[in-house]
């Protein structure tokens, strides 16, 4: 009898256990926060480089960042959709925000499925779109998104990059990017003539028409360079410029950058250099350089939150 009963005291002690720990595993995944950060990417992609694109969970152990249960992933607006592949997902940093513990998983993706774009697609207002195996669909505003798919980057032989550098100045209380300096070595033996210099971007673009034949310092104010200046423009004049470098000479020059509507944060841009030598149009791209670094919810155009609900799936 006292061996019955010291059996049924095990098994409901075993019971009450399982329980116990049954209503802690529910309670600690009933519910995952999840921020995303609006951001400008600016990218130009070949078929071994990748996009990454961080994402912030109140949880690291659940379904949400377990790479082998997610079924398809995509970049998609309300116009555009972009099927791409997960190539990666990796655990990053541990951020507190409002006093909130968030893990940070970097999706790295690619899109080697597509041929080459002739020019960049914008896709405004864009949101990564998850797909999981159970069914769940996730989509997470990221900000804009400007991407030229090209296969065939190569390095440049006409000319070397001697200098490349961003000129920032402080906007409505935000440091951002007002032009670059370049500076660039003829390495061939006939001119080299320089007619357009741009970002191909819908939301800003170098003002390649005004600028200066000298790099100048990085913290320049332009308001105190130009004239009745303004980092705001409604369009940017088209015309070709035609700035000549000689055989085995360098050339410097500094071209603000102009935002249409509203200024933006900027870290990182891709630049179009297109120029003539011997009577042929040419363009070397110069694939998404960073010129500045910022914490990301320092530099990010805005934090967007989401919650995943278990109960509700």
């Amino acid at each position: 009898m006292k061996k019955k009963i010291l059996l049924l005291c095990v098994a409901l002690i075993l019971f009450s256990t399982i329980a116990s720990f049954s209503i802690l595993i529910y309670k600690k995944y009933d519910q995952v926060e999840i921020i995303s950060l609006k951001r400008e990417y600016n990218c130009v992609l070949s078929d071994t480089e990748t996009l990454s694109i961080p994402l912030y969970f109140s949880k690291n152990n659940s379904f949400l960042t377990n790479k082998k249960q997610i079924e398809s992933i995509s970049i998609i607006n309300n116009d555009n959709g972009f099927i791409s592949y997960l190539e990666d997902l990796k655990e990053g940093d541990k951020l507190t925000y409002k006093n909130q513990k968030y893990y940070e998983f970097i999706f790295i993706l690619s899109f080697k499925s597509y041929e080459d774009f002739s020019d960049p697609v914008y896709i405004k207002d864009a949101k990564i779109k998850i797909t999981y195996k159970n069914g769940v669909i996730e989509n997470f505003l990221i900000g804009n998104a400007n991407i030229l798919f090209n296969s065939n980057i190569s390095d440049n032989n006409d000319f070397s990059v001697l200098k490349l550098s961003a000129v920032t100045n402080t906007i409505d209380e935000m440091e951002t990017i007002v032009g670059i300096n370049l500076a660039l070595l003829n390495n061939t033996e006939n001119d080299i003539v320089l007619q357009r210099i741009s970002t191909k971007n819908v939301l800003y673009e170098f003002d390649y028409n005004n600028y200066l034949e000298r790099c100048i310092d990085q913290k320049t104010k332009l308001t105190e360079i130009y004239d009745n200046y303004s980092y705001k423009a409604i369009s940017i004049n088209d015309e070709r410029i035609s700035l000549i470098i000689e055989p085995s000479k360098s050339g410097s020059l500094f071209i603000p950058l102009l935002y249409f509507s509203e200024v933006k944060y900027i870290d990182k841009l891709p630049i179009y250099i297109e120029y003539s030598l011997n009577g042929e149009i040419k363009t070397f791209t110069i694939d998404d350089f960073r010129f500045m670094s910022k914490g990301l919810f320092v530099s990010a155009d805005g934090l967007v939150k989401y919650e995943y609900n278990y109960y509700s799936s």
